[in-house]
C-alpha cells in the first residue's frame, strides 16, 4: 500500500512540475496523465460546450423546419401527379383534349414529383 501511495504522490509531483518547464522534471507520458473524465472543465471550456450545443440545437431546428417544408412540397407534388394521372385515364378528356396533351401533362407532373422526392 505504501508503494502505491508513493507512486501516486510521485505522479502528482511530476504532473505539477511538468507544467513548469523550469522544474527540470520529466513530463508525464500520455499513458500516465489523468483522463479528462477525472477533471472538471474550465469555465471557458464549459461555455464553449454550451455554445456548441446551442449551435447544434439551432441547426437541428432549421433542419426540422426544412424537412416539414420539403414534406409539404412532396405532398403537393404527389397530389398534382395523382390528379394528372386520373385525368390521363379519363376517357372523356382523352377524346376532348387529346391523349398526347394529357400524356405530356402527366409526364410533367411525374417529373415534378420525382424532383420533389430528391
Amino acid at each position: 500500500r505504501q508503494a502505491v501511495v508513493k507512486a501516486l504522490k510521485d505522479l502528482a509531483q511530476r504532473e505539477e512540475a511538468g507544467q513548469d518547464p523550469a522544474a527540470g522534471v520529466k513530463p508525464l507520458a500520455a499513458s500516465e496523465r489523468r483522463s479528462k473524465a477525472y477533471t472538471y472543465p474550465t469555465e471557458e471550456e464549459a461555455r464553449a460546450a454550451v455554445r456548441d450545443y446551442e449551435d447544434r440545437d439551432r441547426r437541428l431546428l432549421a433542419m426540422e423546419q426544412e424537412f416539414v417544408e420539403l414534406q409539404q412540397r412532396l405532398d403537393v407534388a404527389k397530389a398534382v401527379f395523382d390528379d394528372a394521372l386520373k385525368k390521363f385515364m379519363d376517357k372523356d378528356l382523352q377524346r376532348s383534349i387529346g391523349k398526347e396533351v394529357l400524356k405530356e401533362k402527366k409526364n410533367e407532373a411525374k417529373a415534378a414529383k420525382e424532383k420533389a422526392e430528391l
